[in-house]
């Protein structure tokens, strides 16, 4: 019932329909194209996040103790570290 009444409303894109019982449902207004944006923001984010965390006063220095660290390293002083 829920998918008829939001297919009858009063639908434009970009903006928000409010229906029964206080549910908002947003429009989206072409949101293929704020895809990539998202998606490379989220991304850099996790890279930063992660150089971050290898860097001890400006030196990248791995603690290979940080499970985070240890299992997104393939290599190491030129080896290949277990898992990889």
């Amino acid at each position: 019932m829920l998918f008829r009444s939001v297919s009858q409303s009063r639908y434009i894109p970009g903006e928000i329909v409010s229906i029964n019982g206080g549910i908002k449902i947003w429009g989206g207004k072409d949101v293929p194209s704020q895809l990539p944006f998202h998606a490379s923001y989220l991304y850099s984010r996790n890279v930063v996040n992660l150089l971050l965390l290898m860097t001890k006063e400006g030196v990248v220095a791995p603690d290979f103790a940080d499970e985070i660290i240890d299992a997104s390293a393939l290599t190491h002083d030129g080896a290949k570290r277990k898992g990889a």
